[in-house]
């Protein structure tokens, strides 16, 4: 494969494997993707290159070949603006759903437009097509926006659980702090996150389940900052 001669040993032969795996594929031969990777030199090397550097994206496109097809044409563009509108067109049907029912859907949904982002933003980064900065920020990004989005399901479903927490008949939200990295844009693809979560008053809920008693706004929101933190952990 085009690239392979300029890899030492042991790498060639971990991604004559990969490719070998890719070509058993059912359906692979003669598809769009196979033209493509026949057809660009440039595609070809980078592939072989990425392979190389990062074990994530090997097994991620060898699993969901269908990646790399997506990569192929938005390689060299920057997602990260238009992430929030894609990852919400992906999740806004679950609203209407209940955390019972709705949880393994969420955490699915997110768990596999995570892995189509970082492949892409690893691409990127290996390819030479962002520096270190836009990769930093396109992590922190992707980190903010699957927060943003989770909470605001998360909340959902909590009110129709436990009630709207209210002070006064006012609604109350919960405030997601990032720190650390996270907090400079710093993120990079082994970072921790670390979180403050903040409500803004005290007072309790109204208006859940027939036969659920009303709780304190504190103990609505530690439910569902653990609840936030189980969908992304």
């Amino acid at each position: 494969m085009e690239g392979e001669e300029t890899l030492p040993q042991p790498l060639t032969e971990i991604i004559e494997i990969y490719w070998q795996r890719l070509e058993q594929r059912e359906g692979f031969s003669g598809s769009e993707l196979s033209d493509k990777i026949s057809s660009d030199q440039s595609f070809r090397s980078e592939l072989v290159r990425v392979w190389a550097a990062s074990e994530y994206v090997a097994q991620a496109t060898l699993q969901s070949p269908e990646l790399l097809l997506e990569i192929h044409g938005s390689r060299q563009k920057s997602l990260a603006e238009s992430y929030p509108e894609r990852l919400r067109e992906q999740l806004q049907h679950l609203l209407p759903l209940d955390y019972k029912s709705g949880l393994d859907q969420l955490k699915q949904l997110l768990r596999l437009a995570h892995r189509k982002e970082y492949v892409r933003v690893i691409w990127r980064d290996v390819c030479g097509y962002a520096d270190v900065h836009e990769t930093c920020r396109h992590l922190s990004r992707l980190a903010e926006v699957a927060l943003q989005e989770s909470l605001t399901i998360l909340y959902q479903w909590a009110m129709r659980e436990w009630g709207v927490p209210e002070r006064n008949g006012k609604p109350q939200q919960m405030a997601v702090i990032g720190m650390g990295k996270l907090g400079a844009r710093e993120l990079n693809a082994s970072s921790d996150i670390d979180l403050i979560f903040a409500f803004t008053e005290t007072g309790e809920t109204s208006g859940g389940q027939a036969g659920t008693d009303s709780i304190t706004n504190q103990q609505f929101f530690i439910r569902l900052g653990q609840r936030l933190i189980d969908v992304i952990d």
